[in-house]
């Protein structure tokens, strides 16, 4: 989910999600989770760094995620 607002909206990375897994995957805590938890931050923190507040998205959000007015 990250992956697509933050890489494909703001970034602009092809980012392809199965938003079916998001909510059904498990995993322990075991590793590889904190690795990739700590990849996932990197990855954000990167891209909040090269972001620009004033330039569009790189896509349009899906409606259903947009809510009401």
């Amino acid at each position: 989910m990250l992956g697509y607002w933050s890489g494909a909206l703001v970034a602009g990375r092809s980012v392809t999600r199965d938003r079916a897994a998001e909510f059904t995957a498990a995993r322990t805590v075991a590793a590889p989770l904190p690795r990739e938890v700590a990849a996932v931050r990197e990855r954000l923190a990167a891209d909040v760094r090269a972001a620009d507040p004033a330039a569009p998205l790189h896509a349009e959000p899906p409606a259903a995620f947009q809510g009401g007015s």
